[in-house]
């Protein structure tokens, strides 16, 4: 049954604490924590190794790590072995697994199913109960945020904005997740079309010129160039991380003439920005930079309103940059109200981004539909966006 906004207005006014308790009573893990209770944690990653430190500070260590990495496998991490899903289950029967990854949650839990692990702890439970050691940036305050003043009523208002029942699905039903860590309300809407270039909503035309912030290693340009686009005007990929940049200026040499690689972030004005620089997606301004681990390098940014003053106007605008989307969007704002491209803007960065970015956007675009789309088995990948009529 789909989730209503009267069932989420009820939960929400019964409160924090209340909903508090009854989710740390359902994921239960102070006797594992505080006890002799062995357990273990998978991957052997960045977010485990963090919990690592933490609990050899409390003397309380897992037994194991488990990852699938066969390379990982008979090595030690901080004195914790590590191990494969079928030694851990074949060693250690009884004992409980904790998932330690916000990606990967979902297929981690499959994997140790299907390996006969029969305890797990879901990474949700984990982060909310010690976010200290486990939470990330995309869980971070997704605990509370349906509680804070006024967001019921940005909810409410996005979802009399939406255009289409899908839209307003994706909305409640992960708004539900925040209340609930039920993965079966994020199952019930993932879409499985292109992200960004969803053929459902959205249809490229000849004569486009592209925007993608965030193109990282050129995934969303080979997402683009494999959709057979030909009759594209400009493609402007914007990404800082010079870690990344070989790898993307490859994608973009089949092009040349119309593919321009900028080593630039967005943001709401020109400058120079503090980034944490790992090489992965989650680059970003230290602002938003959550838990991500990296140099700390000063990188130039730009907004788009100058950046294209004397350049075509872009049709098309894809924002995937880790948290500065609020920034970027102010940034472009008057070339998004005087030329009216469509849009695509990632809205999971922070739990608050599912409704406050839409409505952002609902704002600098009055006439245009506005839909939500959600791609993957986690509470990452949903997407704004907003769509010009055809004139």
């Amino acid at each position: 049954m789909r989730p209503t906004l009267a069932q989420i207005g009820d939960i929400v006014k019964r409160g924090y604490s209340e909903w508090d308790s009854r989710i740390r009573a359902t994921c239960s893990l102070e006797h594992l924590f505080a006890g002799d209770l062995p357990f273990a944690i998978a991957p052997a990653a960045r977010i485990g190794r963090r919990a690592l430190h933490h609990l050899a500070a409390r003397d309380r260590l897992p037994v194991a790590f488990c990852d699938g990495n066969r390379a990982l496998w008979g090595t030690s991490i901080g004195g914790v072995p590590v191990m494969s899903y079928e030694e851990f289950a074949s060693s250690w029967p009884e004992c409980t697994l904790f998932i330690a990854s916000a990606l990967h949650d979902s297929a981690i839990q499959d994997v140790a199913r299907h390996c006969g692990i029969r305890r797990l702890v879901g990474y949700p439970c984990l982060a909310h109960c010690y976010p200290e050691m486990f939470c990330t940036r995309e869980y971070a305050g997704i605990a509370e945020a349906a509680f804070l003043p006024n967001a019921f009523a940005a909810i409410e208002a996005l979802h009399g904005r939406l255009v289409d029942d899908q839209s307003r699905h994706v909305l409640l039903s992960k708004v539900m997740y925040y209340l609930t860590y039920e993965k079966k309300y994020i199952e019930d809407i993932r879409s499985t079309t292109t992200m960004y270039w969803d053929a459902d909503l959205i249809t490229c035309r000849s004569g486009e010129v592209v925007v993608d912030g965030g193109a990282f290693r050129g995934d969303t340009l080979l997402a683009f160039l494999g959709g057979g686009q030909r009759e594209y005007l400009e493609y402007h990929a914007f990404e800082p991380d010079p870690l990344v940049q070989q790898d993307l200026e490859a994608v973009a040499a089949c092009d040349r003439d119309r593919i321009r690689c900028h080593r630039l972030g967005l943001c709401r004005a020109r400058g120079k920005l503090q980034f944490v620089v790992s090489g992965a997606a989650d680059t970003s301004a230290m602002g938003q930079a959550g838990d991500a681990e990296g140099s700390v390098q000063h990188l130039e940014v730009t907004d788009l309103d100058s950046f294209f003053g004397d350049r075509n106007p872009p049709t098309f605008i894809k924002m995937d940059i880790e948290g500065s989307e609020r920034s970027a969007l102010v940034g472009a704002s008057r070339l998004i109200r005087r030329h009216r491209p469509t849009l695509a803007v990632s809205v999971y960065h922070h739990p608050r981004d599912l409704w406050e970015i839409p409505l952002l956007i609902a704002e600098l675009t009055p006439n245009s539909s506005l839909y939500l789309r959600h791609y993957t088995r986690e509470v990452d990948d949903t997407v704004c966006y907003s769509v010009p009529a055809v004139s």
